[in-house]
């Protein structure tokens, strides 16, 4: 996707938006990507424009896609669109601990909230859990703990300074770039995308980085108006796996969402309390009222451990496996790690 000149409109308008200092055109900018979301005919070759002119104006994150960061041994990425209609904790940041508790080795970005109350930077500041600043130190990272939280903006600081926090809804940029930015040389990746166009964003992922082999993007639509960017055991759940350039689509028809389910997954009102809905998803042995949380972290979890061992690994055993970790407590105890806590210390979120 890289080395074309862009010369269509929607290349024009994405290099005005940009260019723009300050607060000016962004209301415009907002409008238009809203138009294009909603329309429903972004192809990959719009996508494609997009991405060459972020890449034009933003020559860091162009220099770092050219010559991703090396890493000796398999890595997953793992991304997320936000900007859900129906807004959980934050499963991601849970799963990517889970997953990296079971084997796994994960590069998972982060950021602060823009569409919810909080995003994975907000809870894992909270927590007291470091991010990797500088890209280069991701191996060191992989190698210490197996996980690796890196905020975007570490791949993209000229494009993520004119982007963050102007978009609270979805936009035509939010089907590729969180995954695509995450420069490391990784084996495959796992996108969640509050969108059922799974494919789009798989096709385009492909296109950004041809030099991930294999990855799954997921969402689910949990009912009229609730959508979801991860993978969730009830509603429409829509999945795309990329394997080599080649996509394939499939959807699930799960059973209907039962309430208290939903109540018990949602975002919660404060950091504080999505924090502890995050801890609690990792416990070997939490309270009975955040079992739908644990449950739902590994799921996702399971997913990434499946990308890790290169689909050889069957998915029910990836979930029974990522499951055990955390019933051993190996994901309660790699958090302390990650907070840099001795074993056996304890701190309440809340």
């Amino acid at each position: 996707m890289t080395g074309t000149a862009p010369s269509n409109g929607l290349a024009t308008d994405l290099r005005t938006f940009l260019r723009a200092p300050g607060q000016r055109g962004v209301s415009g900018w907002r409008t238009w990507a809203r138009t294009l979301v909603d329309g429903q005919d972004l192809d990959t070759g719009d996508l494609r424009e997009l991405w060459n002119v972020i890449l034009a104006f933003d020559q860091a994150l162009a220099l770092r896609v050219r010559r991703p960061v090396p890493l000796a041994d398999p890595a997953v990425i793992v991304a997320g669109s936000g900007k859900e209609s129906f807004k959980t904790f934050n499963v991601s940041t849970a799963a990517a601990i889970l997953a990296a508790a079971a084997g796994a080795r994960v590069v998972k970005g982060v950021s602060a909230s823009v569409s919810a109350v909080s995003g994975s930077a907000d809870i894992l500041s909270l927590l007291g859990v470091p991010t990797v600043g500088d890209p280069e130190d991701v191996p060191r990272e992989l190698d210490r703990r197996g996980l690796a939280f890196v905020p975007y903006a570490a791949f993209c600081p000229v494009y993520a300074d004119r982007y963050d926090g102007v978009f609270s809804s979805l936009t035509p940029f939010s089907f590729f770039v969180p995954a695509s930015v995450l420069a490391v040389q990784a084996t495959a990746f796992v996108y969640g995308v509050a969108d059922t166009r799974v494919g789009l964003a798989a096709r385009d992922i492909a296109a950004a980085r041809p030099d991930v082999p294999r990855g799954t993007v997921v969402s689910t639509v949990l009912g009229p108006g609730a959508v979801m960017d991860e993978r969730a055991p009830f509603g429409l759940h829509h999945r795309a796996d990329l394997d080599e350039r080649r996509v394939a689509t499939s959807v699930f028809r799960q059973p209907a969402m039962p309430g208290a389910w939903a109540v018990s997954v949602r975002h919660r009102g404060d950091h504080r309390a999505n924090a502890c809905r995050v801890v609690a998803a990792l416990a070997p042995d939490g309270p009975a009222g955040c079992r739908a949380s644990a449950q739902l972290a590994e799921l996702n979890a399971a997913l990434i451990l499946w990308e890790y061992h290169a689909r050889r690994l069957p998915e029910t055993d990836a979930l029974a496996r990522v499951r055990s970790a955390r019933q051993e407590g190996r994901a309660a105890a790699l958090l302390r790690a990650l907070q840099g806590r001795p074993e056996g210390a304890t701190r309440r979120a809340h």
